[in-house]
C-alpha cells in the first residue's frame, strides 16, 4: 500500500485515474481503455518497471524468495477462492 500511495504508481493512479481521490481505483476495463494510448501507456509501463525493481530489491534485502511465496500464495488463494465459485468477481477479503 505504501508503494501505491508514495511511489511512482501512486503518481500515475492519482493523476491519471482518480485525480480527486488518493488511492482510488478504476475497474479493469476502464483502466485498459485509459492506458491504450501513449504517452500514458509508456508512463504506466515505466512506473510498473520502477515498482517491480523496488519489489525485487526489497525481496533480496529481506531474503524472501518471490517465486516460492508467490507459488504458495496462488495455491492458498485457489483453495480459498475456487475459480468456479468466483470467476468474474472479486471476492471479499476473509
Amino acid at each position: 500500500m505504501a508503494l501505491l500511495h508514495h511511489g511512482g504508481m501512486g503518481k500515475i493512479f492519482n493523476r491519471a485515474y482518480a485525480p480527486s481521490t488518493l488511492g482510488s481505483w478504476v475497474p479493469a476495463d476502464e483502466a485498459v481503455q485509459r492506458v491504450t494510448i501513449d504517452p500514458l501507456r509508456r508512463r504506466v509501463g515505466e512506473e510498473m518497471a520502477d515498482v517491480l525493481a523496488y519489489l525485487v530489491r526489497l525481496a533480496d534485502v529481506l531474503e524472501i524468495d518471490l517465486a516460492e511465496v508467490t507459488k504458495r500464495k496462488l495455491e492458498s488463494s485457489a483453495v480459498r477462492f475456487p475459480a468456479a465459485d468466483f470467476r468474474g468477481e472479486a471476492p471479499e477479503k476473509a
